[in-house]
Parts: C-alpha cells; structure tokens; sequence
C-alpha cells in the first residue's frame, strides 16, 4: 500500500496536479489486538446445563444468540456476570450501535470488552490463530478510521481538527465534487471543518484552474486498512 500511494503522489507531482487535485487517504475501521489463547469468552463454559442458548449466528468482538423458545431474559440473567462481556436483549442495545431495529440481530446480543472474543467453541478458535481484530466497541480510540486529506480544498499546516464520523466522507466528497448527495446518515457541516473555504466555490481562493479540476472530478479515494495506527484526523 505504501509503494501504491508513493506512486500515485509522484504521478500527481510529475503531471503538477498536486497543487490541483484532492486526496483523501482514509481506512473503514479501527484494530486492536487480540489473544486467542488467552482473552476467550467461552459461552459453552458459562452456560453448562445447555438449555438456555439454541445458537450463536456469529462469535467474535460481538454475537447475536439464538435463545431457545422463551428463554431470552434467562440466558441475559445466566450471562450478565461473565467478566468482559456485555449482554443484552435487542430492544437494550445502545441507541449508538444503530442495530435494534436490523431485522438480521437476533433476540440476544452481546459484545466483548476491547480484545477479547466471545466463542462457542474455544478450542476450535483457538486452532485459527490471529492477532488483530475489529468490530468492537466504536467509541473505542483504536476502533477509529485514520483519515489524512491534502490538496486545494483542504486546510492546510499539518493541522489536528476535532474527528468527523465515516458517514460524514460521502456528503463531504458530493460537494467537493459538486454533485447532489443521495440521502445519508452523514453531517456535511461537521466535515466542513476540514476546509479551508466552507462555501459552494471550494476553489475560489486558489485559483480558477483548481475550481475546474473540482468540476472533472478529479479526486483520489485511497481505502487502506489500519495496520498502523493513526487516531487523529490529520490535514496534511
């Protein structure tokens, strides 16, 4: 990823469009590290007598359980002293999870403290070992995206701005490019703090040449993911 990117900034120089053309480098999640051998939840061992939970859709960060008929409250009481987890009934999960009204969560949820994993067979996880994980908590600082901007539009002084949210991307990219924006869950005011022009000619104090590469569409979307982690939004 390093070398596309390193490419593409001496395309851009080599053809003077640096000083012309937007690029946003961002990424669609955070990673923290995981342990499998040593941070699992196993909701086998804590649920021994095998009559509260039928199945578990998915195990990881987060799972969606399956409750046997009228047995939903029992399995939240039988789960709710398990150490890093948090268990719930769909109608309880956070108003910020956007998720109680998905048809697709099941009638008990549940997610784990950041870096644990919640399995129904530990030694089969055990047996795919990895060491990086997503999807926990999202206001967790490592489950942040990175997203680092340059070009004409953009606030300029290796700037540190207060954070957008990923949905506020789209509506941000609509009006750079001056195009109408389909309806979305993103602010483009809160994104705005990223320019340094907050009005409709994001060009104009750069000249008409940069307003007329706006109007081509011009602009670079890198998607990486975050190996290396950056939890500041940055303005290059």
């Amino acid at each position: 990823m390093d070398g596309i990117l390193g490419q593409l900034l001496t395309e851009l120089d080599n053809k003077n469009l640096t000083d012309k053309v937007n690029l946003i480098v961002t990424s669609d999640h955070g990673m923290t590290a995981v342990d499998v051998e040593n941070r699992l939840i196993d909701l086998s061992e804590l649920l021994r007598n095998g009559t509260l939970l039928k199945s578990a859709v998915d195990e990881g960060p987060t799972a969606n359980l399956i409750p046997e008929p009228n047995k939903a409250k029992e399995l939240v009481e039988a789960l709710s002293s398990a150490e890093h987890l948090h268990v719930m009934l769909k109608e309880n999960i956070p108003e910020r999870f956007h998720l109680k009204n998905n048809k697709r969560v099941m009638p008990v949820f549940a997610y784990a403290d950041e870096g644990w994993l919640i399995t129904t067979n530990a030694t089969k996880r055990r047996a795919n070992k990895y060491y990086g994980d997503h999807g926990f908590d999202n206001e967790l600082v490592n489950m942040k995206p990175f997203f680092i901007a340059s070009g004409p539009a953009f606030r300029t002084g290796g700037q540190v701005v207060d954070p957008i949210q990923s949905v506020d991307i789209y509506p941000l990219i609509c009006y750079l490019l001056d195009i109408p924006a389909s309806p979305n869950n993103g602010s483009l005011e809160r994104a705005k703090t990223l320019l340094r022009n907050s009005g409709r000619d994001v060009g104009s104090d750069v000249g008409s040449d940069v307003v007329s590469v706006h109007r081509i569409s011009l602009l670079f979307i890198v998607l990486t993911f975050p190996f290396v982690y950056l939890f500041s939004y940055v303005l290059a």
